[in-house]
């Protein structure tokens, strides 16, 4: 046995032996360290791909490839078309006048309240159903559009209390479409190339819709002044025949700024008429300045 002095060498280190106390302890302290880094390791990983996987679906993959010709007249068509559908369907330069005359009766409303019901009903069945995990792609896309047509009603047929629920409903289908894009035919594609070419569209888009809006009201049939507005408020009958719960208006009688004689009203009808010229002289105002609008969501 060789004794360590005061001045000696170092004792060498014995390590105890494998059944010892000493050895399990430092043993366990071992296993739990590495369990604890592998635990680690693994919800950084877990992490990593969850980030991922919210890149994936918020922005597509970060590709590198150059942006193809197609893709560019696919982004340029999906921002087109709702700005024409607006134009055309609800402005005063196309249908507008009509179809918000079409959808004013209370019965419309009523139906359009009906739908949006079956849309809500219709995604919580969808939820409840595991409606993500279905393996049949046919099914699912069988199942999502019945919700998705409900909605769509929906804002169409509660024109008249939500005049602007019809033209954002259409425009939101812009934003849709490019996230469609971008999570599926264009995922490989550089996401600065990608988006630069959004922003391209968009912007012919909107100086498009607002150089048709400017030359149609360059005609002096459609400068917002008095006479025009009279006119345009006197084509929106069936609207002024709906809007009151109770009677129809005459937008001479009951809703001219100069012309109009309430008083034979109440006080209560006559809060109750200005409410009602009010929500449709809002309807036809939004159907004149449609275009602008357009321009404002493209921008």
């Amino acid at each position: 046995m060789v004794e360590n002095g005061g001045g000696g060498p170092a004792a060498q280190q014995i390590p105890p032996p494998q059944d010892s106390p000493v050895a399990n302890e430092t043993s366990g302290v071992t296993g739990l360290g590495t369990s604890c880094s592998s635990l680690s390791t693994s919800k950084k990983k877990g992490t990593d791909n969850l980030g991922k996987q919210k890149s994936f679906w918020m922005m597509g993959l970060d590709g590198d490839e150059p942006i193809r010709f197609h893709e560019v007249l696919l982004i340029l068509f999906v921002c087109i078309v709702p700005n024409i559908l607006v134009i055309v369907l609800l402005s005063d330069l196309g249908l507008g006048v009509d179809v918000y005359n079409r959808i004013s009766p209370a019965s419309v409303s009523l139906a359009g309240d009906a739908c949006c019901l079956l849309a809500a009903t219709s995604f919580v069945v969808l939820y409840v159903s595991d409606w993500v995990y279905w393996s049949s792609i046919c099914w699912k896309v069988v199942w999502a559009v019945i919700p998705v047509l409900m909605v769509t009603a929906g804002a169409f047929l509660k024109g008249r209390s939500y005049p602007w629920a019809p033209i954002l409903f259409i425009l939101f289908l812009i934003p849709v479409s490019i996230g469609a894009m971008r999570a599926s035919i264009c995922k490989s594609t550089a996401k600065s190339k990608f988006y630069k070419a959004v922003s391209f569209s968009l912007m012919v888009c909107a100086i498009g819709s607002l150089a048709v809006w400017l030359v149609w009201m360059s005609d002096e049939s459609h400068t917002w002044n008095r006479t025009n507005k009279d006119a345009l408020a006197a084509r929106m009958k069936e609207l002024y025949e709906n809007v009151h719960k109770d009677m129809a208006l005459n937008y001479t009688q009951f809703c001219h700024p100069n012309l109009k004689d309430t008083s034979q009203l109440t006080t209560e009808e006559k809060e109750e008429v200005t409410t009602a010229c009010q929500a449709a002289a809002s309807v036809w105002f939004l159907i004149y300045l449609a275009p602008f609008v357009c321009t404002i969501c493209d921008f």
